[in-house]
């Protein structure tokens, strides 16, 4: 069992196929699998419901990056030549519906999942070429049937990186942009509104970033130096639990494994 800190009132995190309690610690019964939905079959088809959604061309291969929460429309981006290399620099996502047909750009961004949300009838994407996390990336949103990207957040000074949607915006993570930054980035998590205003939320200490935000239940859930953080009416709390990395440091990035289940 991980290390784990006893705090009432902070729903259960999902962390290496099991189930954690946060507010007494207990192991709970593993969370039932999810329901199937769209698939990657061969590397270079969408597949939902038994129906080919889209194909790539031979010699591609296409990724799936999400569905809306109706399941009617679908993201995905098609990796030119399979080329792992020209896909660590970003990937344009474009949006098909659910039954295929016509599909619609939307923005070139990082292929990490924490990148974009479905936020109540809109995508809200970090978008911006180079494999480098920490400079050239800004927040666009767009929503159907049209897809118009807007952009909703953009600074030559900072950089944005995986999001989470809340009632009133988005919660992102936030540094400095330096095409340097990525060798030791000092993430914090910024409030993002519709309206575009921006308000920083948290401060780490130095050399220590704020990453990977989840909204869930009122509280904002976030992750600092290898252990699980809540920010509960403005309070922190923590450290809940102690996690680890999906995989190393990406030029900055980080993917940290857990999901907050209520």
């Amino acid at each position: 069992m991980v290390a784990c800190t006893p705090h009432p009132g902070l729903g259960t995190v999902v962390y290496r196929h099991q189930q954690v309690d946060l507010a007494t610690c207990r192991r709970l019964k593993a969370p039932p699998a999810p329901a199937q939905g769209p698939r990657v079959v061969a590397q270079r088809t969408i597949v939902f419901h038994g129906k080919v959604v889209v194909q790539a061309r031979v010699g591609d291969s296409i990724g799936l990056d999400g569905t809306t929460s109706d399941g009617r429309w679908l993201f995905y981006a098609i990796d030119r030549f399979a080329s792992a290399s020209l896909a660590a620099d970003g990937l344009p996502v474009r949006a098909i519906g659910a039954g295929g047909g016509r599909s619609y750009p939307v923005a070139t961004g990082l292929v990490y999942a924490s990148y974009r949300s479905w936020c109540d009838g809109r995508l809200v994407m970090t978008a911006g070429f180079d494999r480098t996390s920490t400079t050239n990336k800004w927040l666009v949103t767009s929503s159907p049937p049209a897809w118009r990207t807007r952009v909703l957040v953009r600074s030559p000074r900072r950089a944005f990186g995986s999001l989470t949607c809340t009632p009133d915006g988005v919660v992102v993570q936030s540094t400095s942009a330096s095409p340097e930054a990525y060798r030791s980035p000092h993430w914090s998590l910024w409030q993002v509104g519709w309206n575009g205003k921006t308000r920083r939320l948290t401060s780490p200490p130095a050399d220590i970033s704020d990453e990977s935000p989840q909204y869930a239940g009122g509280v904002l859930y976030f992750v600092r130096a290898g252990s699980l953080y809540a920010l509960r009416g403005g309070r922190l709390v923590g450290p809940l639990l102690t996690v680890a990395r999906t995989a190393p440091t990406y030029f900055g990035h980080t993917d940290w494994a857990y999901a907050i289940t209520h």
